[in-house]
């Protein structure tokens, strides 16, 4: 039960050669074409980086929020950092996170040591490539676990004023 968007056709195509019976669509992830309350899991990889415009990206999460049933996760994956070689990549803080999806717990770990340090040092000692993950700074992405907070309301219950 694997769904996916995108905005480009030629990622859509490649997967769909890849991966068979998954439904894949090529389209806008402000407006998902599920209905409200499908997944029990939701993610995204290095999407919210690529988005510059926030009001985007607080449409996006919004429906991020609106497919997931409740009880369900939203699985985070991106940069913390913007890249000074690529401008149209920018990191998005703990706060931002918690700013795209108020209402929510989320658990943070930083992960990924620097990509470029990574692949010219695991090569060579993976000793050294885990003391240097060690250090905070050089972890360039972050993961997180999002889970909406249910209202008293949504179980027919409301609190005593």
């Amino acid at each position: 039960n694997l769904h996916g968007i995108d905005l480009l056709e030629a990622r859509i195509s490649r997967a769909q050669e890849r991966l068979l019976d998954v439904d894949l669509h090529c389209g806008d992830a402000r407006k998902l074409p599920w209905p409200g309350h499908s997944f029990d899991l939701v993610t995204q990889f290095t999407m919210f980086s690529s988005i510059l415009d926030k009001g985007a990206q607080k449409e996006i999460a919004s429906e991020m929020l609106r497919v997931l049933r409740p009880g369900g996760h939203i699985l985070w994956y991106d940069c913390r950092y913007s890249n000074p070689v690529r401008p149209a990549v920018r990191g998005l803080s703990r706060d931002d996170i918690r700013e795209l999806f108020p209402g929510c717990s989320i658990r943070f770990a930083s992960t990924t040591l620097f990509p470029r340090v990574s692949r010219f040092i695991a090569r060579r000692s993976w000793t050294v490539a885990a003391a240097l993950e060690s250090l905070g700074f050089t972890r360039t992405h972050l993961a997180a676990l999002i889970t909406p907070i249910p209202r008293a309301d949504e179980f027919g219950w409301i609190p005593p004023r």
